[in-house]
């Protein structure tokens, strides 16, 4: 820690400092300010005069020279860090929901489920059929640590099986993002899709005897047919984790 103080705060950072000023740049990006008005905001977030953080400094900062000084480089980390988190629509859901709702606070059980798991739908018997048990590959969904929270980053990727996918092969998969939040019961994951933001939940069980796979449990999803309006899917899936490779 010594060591690190004595460098040069800017060199310290070193890759990072590229993740920052794409952090920044995206920051002036969404409000529409420019360099002036973000040396302002950076001070201001700090408690600092508005002069501590603007001119050719931070212009150097923002371009990836070197000269912005240790102390601008602080306060752009700073920065930079606390608009992602507030920004990022996952932390800002999970934060509601583990402040609402229960959540379990054992890291060691949260980080037993992380990983890729391949998703199950299970769809009802038909009669005319002998399978009891019409089982389709649906897709992935994978759960990640989000540090100094008490919940799990969640990421779904399901193919898309529609008309229009079959006749264009360019037509992207569905991909959902959310949280999951490990309870007494299991786990609760709330996702929606990235493009469309149409929500999706599980609500999924520690495996019981009967299915391969680690969680059980039923996926919802609004739906919107265009002639009764709003309706709703329920899917009966399992989740058994990915090999790897």
């Amino acid at each position: 820690m010594e060591t690190r103080e004595k460098q040069s705060r800017s060199d310290v950072l070193g890759g990072e400092s590229v993740a920052i000023r794409r952090a920044l740049g995206d920051y002036m990006e969404r409000h529409g300010i420019g360099v002036a008005e973000l040396g302002r905001r950076i001070a201001e977030a700090a408690g600092r005069p508005a002069g501590d953080a603007s001119g050719k400094a931070l212009l150097r900062f923002l371009a990836g020279r070197r000269g912005a000084g240790d102390d601008l480089a602080g306060l752009c980390a700073a920065f930079a860090e606390r608009q992602t988190e507030a920004d990022d629509p996952a932390i800002v859901l999970g934060d509601a929901l583990a402040g609402f709702g229960q959540c379990d606070p054992d890291e060691d059980r949260r980080a037993s489920v992380c990983g890729v798991f391949e998703v199950t739908v299970h769809l009802p018997a038909i009669e005319s059929y002998s399978i009891k048990d019409l089982a389709v590959l649906h897709g992935t969904i994978s759960f990640e640590p989000v540090p100094g929270r008490p919940y799990l980053r969640a990421v779904e990727t399901a193919p898309d099986r529609s008309a229009l996918r079959l006749r264009e092969e360019s037509t992207p998969d569905h991909v959902f993002e959310g949280v999951a939040l490990m309870q007494a019961h299991g786990l609760a994951v709330y996702l929606r899709d990235t493009l469309t933001r149409r929500p999706k939940t599980y609500f999924l069980d520690p495996q019981a005897a009967g299915r391969p796979g680690e969680f059980s449990g039923v996926a919802t999803s609004p739906a919107y047919d265009g002639r009764t309006g709003a309706g709703g899917v329920v899917q009966d899936v399992t989740l058994a984790r990915k090999a790897e490779g």
